[in-house]
């Protein structure tokens, strides 16, 4: 496999210590960071924030010149080298209008041929004048990632103003977009992180999200389509990964199973969707591959303890875990792999008389059962009525329960992302009855990578 090169591999370094996911979009040469509608592109020196009017002045030195002079910035009349003002060479590399690494070229001592040039590292010994007119020249021709040529006395040393007609003793003699991290002047890589830090300090400054709210369901396919229609609350766009089809904004975009690790991937490296909710169904095919790294919220509805602690797992620290109160629960909260005491624990049972529903309230836990007729939060000796169960829309025909038990564990989702009980009434009534659905909308056939296992029926379908 082709290794990325160094200004991506150190873009990746420094989006996993902030905590960004980190994904090949594509290939080594080009990144997604996070996922969702904040979700950025990165490929070797550009960013999806690259001008390409930017790029297209760097490239022509005629416009760029004129462009940078309409600034008063001092630019090498394209004059040969011998015309330059004395001084020594210099490429520094902006990012975001920050120098991050400065070289001092000189004729390599070997050989002594101007041509064949050697780098000393001066990054810390620039001048505050000449960070300024590189920023300036940067963002004069619109590039948030550039390397600047200068001819100047010293790096190091303030700039003298150049009068009217004067020659001046600095000049830009080069701006182009994809520099080089300084090479050969940074043997121990630091240049490399300061790079990538900046890069992903800009696309993501400190405070920012770089993820958007995520919901995995393990083992129930109702479940997971009633978490959906509640988060779609407000116009908010959902990207939903089910086990027969990926929809966003509830339009379908891919007939196939839906719970392997493509199916994840595809809703979260969608830029337009805000909320993703994936259905999980660990089959051992993938070993513990879900196609994401962390949820917030993870509903453990039908699944064994071995594959709901696949799930329960990836919830980050501080996140909701809801798992049905039965005798797989104890085991997935035993599962040193699950953390719950790192987790907010959410039960859910129709039965409000349930031993283990009424420990963990009494504990100061929260539950969600069917009480006197009504979906109902349970906490320490407090009851929340959220909805009468004859709102729930095919309840009354559904003698086995499991539509309850849906809505249960969706009310519990939903909470969790904030949602109050008042607002999840008013949604419950819009969700779907339960009879089955025939075809509608748009097939559209979807080409998963290679090697991807693939149902028969899902390529009748394509």
């Amino acid at each position: 496999m082709r290794l990325p090169e160094p200004w991506t591999a150190a873009v990746a370094a420094a989006a996993r210590e902030r905590g960004i996911t980190v994904e090949q979009a594509g290939g080594p040469e080009l990144l997604r960071l996070g996922n969702g509608r904040h979700r950025r592109l990165v490929g070797a020196a550009m960013t999806d924030r690259t001008s390409a009017v930017g790029v297209a002045v760097s490239c022509d030195p005629g416009l760029r010149g004129r462009l940078l002079r309409d600034l008063g910035l001092p630019v090498a009349a394209g004059q040969p080298a011998e015309a330059l003002p004395a001084g020594r060479d210099y490429h520094a590399v902006v990012v975001a209008g920050q120098i991050i690494c400065a070289t001092e070229w000189a004729p390599d001592p070997d050989t002594g041929s101007p041509a064949a040039r050697s780098g000393r590292d001066v990054t810390d010994r620039v001048h505050p004048d000449v960070g300024e007119l590189c920023r300036r020249a940067t963002a004069a021709v619109g590039l948030d990632i550039a390397g600047v040529c200068l001819r100047l006395p010293d790096i190091a040393a303030p700039l003298a103003p150049t009068g009217a007609g004067g020659r001046p003793e600095a000049v830009i003699t080069d701006l182009t977009t994809g520099p080089e991290l300084c090479p050969d002047a940074r043997p121990d890589a630091t240049a490399d992180h300061r790079a990538g830090r900046a890069i992903v300090d800009a696309l993501f400054p400190p405070g920012t999200p770089s993820r958007v709210p995520t919901v995995a369901v393990a083992g129930g396919t109702t479940t997971a389509e009633c978490v959906a229609r509640l988060l779609a609350d407000g116009g908010r766009r959902v990207g939903l990964a089910g086990t027969d089809r990926v929809l966003v904004a509830d339009r379908p975009v891919a007939y196939r199973t839906g719970t392997g690790p493509w199916a994840a991937r595809l809703v979260l490296g969608d830029p337009t969707v805000d909320v993703a909710v994936i259905t999980v169904v660990p089959d051992g095919r993938a070993g513990d591959e879900v196609g994401y790294d962390w949820t917030d919220v993870a509903v453990i509805a039908g699944a064994g303890a071995g594959a709901g602690a696949v799930v329960a797992a990836r919830v980050r620290d501080g996140g909701t875990l809801v798992l049905r109160a039965d005798e797989c629960a104890d085991d997935l909260l035993a599962d040193p792999r699950v953390r719950a005491t790192h987790k907010r624990v959410v039960l859910f049972d129709p039965d409000p008389a349930h031993p283990t529903i009424r420990r963990h309230a009494q504990a100061g836990g929260c539950a969600y059962v069917l009480d006197a007729g009504w979906l109902t939060q349970l906490r320490d000796c407090y009851k929340v009525r959220v909805a009468p169960v004859d709102e729930l829309p095919g309840a009354n025909r559904d003698r086995s329960g499991q539509r309850v038990l849906d809505a249960l564990a969706a009310i519990a989702a939903a909470a969790a992302h904030g949602l109050s009980p008042a607002t999840i009434r008013r949604l419950l009534g819009t969700l779907d009855d339960g009879e089955p659905a025939g075809p509608a909308g748009t097939v559209l056939s979807f080409d998963a990578p290679a090697g991807t296992d693939q149902p028969a029926e899902a390529r009748q379908a394509a």
